[in-house]
């Protein structure tokens, strides 16, 4: 069972801490079998006295720990497998949460036939709506599968796929955020522009984008269903439909998922 397991995250940014929060909040494994570690000493602190855990270096993490979860920056990731290549072992299960690092460079650093799960998570893991892209190398266990899977699953939804499409992935759920983001900041400057308060503008903007991915969610209908039972003939959701249709909005769209993805291949090493 899971929580007979020791767990260890390295790196407590957003993403670190969230998972942290996510398995402490559904019991996943108890606290005092979650060791954490960080190089800002504050940070860590903080980790350790607010959610009362035990803190370790990177090398004793590894050696105690049965599930290790890599939240640093893709940058330090040499220098951490390093520190911990010397306690790994095949039964280990390593959880990568480094954006465009694939498995494969992982086991290469790890120097090991370590256990490797790769997961793609977004910013909504902050307040428990993230939906986590994950996929697992060769060899990982039925029982390291699920584990993934349930500790992902704490932070919002989690989907299982081939790694080949995590360039994909965050092209659309890693980056898609920030589309709505700034979604909602043009429609606020145009509200501005059209006389309303900013902070009137603000909250209708926001307000607005919740409503809609609340409808989304619970109404189970498609988009386009929505869209259409706003969309009324010769109505004012149809005029601003036939500039976005005149501008080849959808068009911009796939292009500019398509340039992230491309991005996200490059930055990964691939063609």
């Amino acid at each position: 069972m899971f929580r007979d397991k020791y767990l260890g995250v390295i790196g407590c940014g957003n993403i670190g801490e969230a998972i942290i929060r996510g398995i402490i909040a559904k019991d996943i494994i108890p606290k005092s079998r979650i060791i954490v570690s960080d190089t800002i000493p504050s940070k860590l602190n903080y980790i350790k006295h607010h959610y009362g855990l035990k803190a370790a270096d990177n090398t004793e993490l590894a050696k105690i720990c049965d599930i290790i979860v890599l939240a640093v920056k893709p940058q330090d990731l040499s220098k951490v497998m390093n520190w911990i290549s010397g306690s790994l072992v095949s039964k280990k299960l390593l959880i990568s949460v480094l954006a465009g690092v694939k498995t494969g460079k992982i086991r290469q650093l790890s120097r090991k036939k370590v256990q490797i799960a790769r997961v793609m998570p977004n910013m909504g893991a902050l307040v428990e709506e993230s939906v986590s892209a994950v996929s697992f190398a060769k060899g990982v266990k039925e029982e390291n599968k699920r584990i993934v899977m349930r500790i992902f699953l704490a932070l919002g939804d989690a989907i299982q796929v081939g790694e080949d499409k995590m360039d994909a992935i965050t092209a659309i759920s890693g980056s898609g955020p920030a589309y709505f983001f700034y979604l909602v900041e043009v429609l606020t400057e145009s509200a501005v522009s059209l006389g309303i308060a900013r902070d009137i503008a603000e909250r209708l903007s926001v307000k607005t984008a919740i409503g809609s991915a609340k409808l989304l969610s619970h109404l189970k209908h498609t988009p386009q269903v929505l869209r259409d039972k706003i969309t009324s003939k010769g109505g004012t959701t149809e005029a601003a439909f036939r500039v976005f249709m005149s501008k080849n909005f959808s068009g911009i769209v796939k292009e500019a998922v398509i340039a992230a993805a491309n991005r996200s291949k490059e930055i990964s090493g691939g063609k």
